[in-house]
């Protein structure tokens, strides 16, 4: 009975000298891996206006607004599905392609509608942080190594 009543106190003790799992998430992010799915980009010059993208989003997320270069999606990525990549996938020019920004929160519903000239200016994913890389050792457990 002795113990039963000592093992979690073993379990506790031996993991205080393992390395910690998490990161501090606002100041560190995981280095996105090459086929993470993020927010779409636009490429303004390669988009000829066919609808295609507003057309076929299953949750009509795309809307077609007027530009100075004529009509070019807009998107709102509070209804937007961005795993599902239709719109890039059927995209004729390749003018929407994904990126590997993944972190869209925002405080306000309005500003997850991204205008077509927003779109098109390519996300900065480290924004000042330190990028790290997950790292699995067999004694230790898991550590992160910065890149």
């Amino acid at each position: 009975m002795v113990l039963k009543s000592l093992k979690p106190l073993y379990l506790a003790f031996a993991h205080v000298f393992k390395r910690t799992f998490t990161i501090k998430s606002p100041f560190v992010m995981l280095k996105p891996m090459d086929r993470t799915t993020g927010r779409l980009q636009l490429h303004m010059d390669r988009c000829v206006a066919c609808r295609l993208c507003a057309r076929i989003c299953p949750t009509n997320a795309i809307e077609m607004v007027e530009t100075e270069m004529g009509y070019r999606p807009q998107i709102d990525f509070g209804k937007c599905i961005i795993s599902c990549q239709i719109c890039s996938f059927l995209c004729p020019r390749a003018a929407l392609t994904t990126t590997s920004d993944y972190e869209l929160a925002d405080y306000k519903k309005e500003a997850l509608v991204y205008t077509p000239k927003r779109l098109s200016i390519p996300p900065d994913v480290r924004k000042g942080r330190k990028m790290v890389v997950p790292k699995f050792y067999k004694r230790r457990g898991v550590s992160h190594v910065p890149v």
